[in-house]
């Protein structure tokens, strides 16, 4: 006998392949900070550049806005993303880079500016 779903597992299932979507968004942002890593070092440039994040963060506000979520929302989660991305840079200047991408995933702790 086959069983269907539910509206509400239908819904989770959703969310699920949602969250796996960002995931993936994630990854794929972690290898562009690669690339920007190894060109900012090409060109003397130093990891953090606080003009460029307030830039991005503003943006980030104003997209959450056209799309009806809290701005200090949208803010919050690229500040951990920015935080991450600035400590990977890091870490890839510091010792070259690993050959394990999960290396790089290690969490970022709360509470960092």
């Amino acid at each position: 006998m086959m069983s269907s779903s539910t509206p509400l597992e239908q819904a989770r299932a959703r969310i699920d392949e949602i969250n796996e979507q960002v995931v993936a968004l994630l990854a794929e942002r972690s290898a562009v900070v690669d690339e920007v890593c190894a060109l900012k070092a090409e060109e003397g440039r130093t990891v953090r550049d606080p003009e460029r994040e307030a830039e991005l963060l503003s943006h980030v506000r104003d997209v959450a806005r056209e799309h009806g979520l809290p701005p200090k929302l949208a803010e919050a989660l690229f500040e951990t993303i920015l935080e991450h991305s600035v400590q990977r840079q890091r870490r890839r200047r510091a010792e070259g880079p690993s050959p394990d991408p999960a290396q790089d995933a290690a969490p970022v702790p709360s509470g960092s500016p």
